[in-house]
């Protein structure tokens, strides 16, 4: 959820160029995660969702991770996979403590 507030303000129809990242986790149609939908596709929160869980999934170490900071850490580097990895966890992290803080 973190990381959706952060790419796509939770915007289905967001979209960015010049990776044509597209949806809520904007994904990139070149050569990321959405490679192979169309725009409407990725713009379908359930599709957009279901392709971020179906490859969170492929890491096992993602689902049995102990802590909060663990499963950011792990989503961060092996999902997401940002140029700057330590950024990127410092501030995804931060949201999902305040979204765990309001559960």
């Amino acid at each position: 959820l973190a990381n959706a507030i952060v790419e796509s303000g939770l915007n289905p129809k967001a979209g960015s160029s010049p990776e044509q990242a597209v949806g809520l986790f904007q994904l990139n149609r070149t050569g990321g995660l959405g490679t192979g939908q169309t725009v409407a596709e990725l713009e379908d929160p359930a599709i957009n969702i279901n392709i971020i869980l179906s490859e969170a999934k492929k890491f096992a170490d993602f689902g049995k991770a102990d802590s909060l900071e663990d499963a950011v850490s792990i989503f961060v580097r092996k999902i997401e996979r940002p140029a700057n990895p330590a950024d990127e966890v410092t501030r995804l992290l931060n949201i999902a403590q305040q979204l765990a803080q309001t559960v």
